[in-house]
């Protein structure tokens, strides 16, 4: 058999067996809404953009959305808003003193996608993720731990409470 079949085939098989066992979940919003959406972020073109950017130093720990569809969740809550908690209060860390997750600033996952997932574990928006933010915000893994079982569960009064601390600011027009 000739190698470049060999490699194709070799592909097929693990892009197959590997993607039953990766999970996303992000549901794609009309083109409609993306290009309202699109039409009023502020306009910058190639030459204005540096060549690399590297926003490790302030990114939580990498995370594992398990055998469920909430990347939506991962991205928005524990990703973005982790970021922007760190990259607005130096003191914010993610481990404590022994290099342990510190779950208060670590945002949940579980929050966003439970209240987002309309029930079933078919993947969310991202435009419904962020208006969540926008009206709640998102507590800590400490107040809701994410579970890859129960999507179902709803955040308690006592989870829902500091998360308004974490709302979404509206986004300044003069941008």
């Amino acid at each position: 058999m000739k190698p470049i079949i060999k490699i194709f085939l070799f592909t097929i098989y693990f892009s197959h067996s590997y993607g039953q066992d990766l999970f996303t979940g992000s549901i794609i919003i009309d083109e409609q809404v993306y290009s309202g959406i699109a039409g009023n972020l502020p306009q910058m073109t190639a030459g204005n953009l540096p060549p690399s950017v590297d926003l490790t130093e302030h990114l939580p720990p990498v995370g594992d959305q398990g055998r469920q569809n909430s990347c939506v969740a991962w991205a928005i809550a524990y990703g973005a808003q982790a970021y922007y908690a760190k990259k607005s209060d130096a003191t914010w860390t993610y481990a404590n003193n022994a290099g342990q997750l510190n779950y208060n600033n670590l945002f949940s996952p579980s929050f966003v996608y439970n209240q987002i997932n309309r029930g079933v574990d078919q993947g969310s928006s991202y435009i419904d993720a962020l208006e969540l933010l926008k009206n709640q915000g998102v507590c800590t893994l400490d107040r809701m731990q994410y579970s890859v079982s129960n999507i179902l569960h709803q955040p308690t009064q006592e989870a829902k409470e500091p998360a308004s601390n974490s709302k979404l600011e509206p986004l300044n027009e003069s941008v």
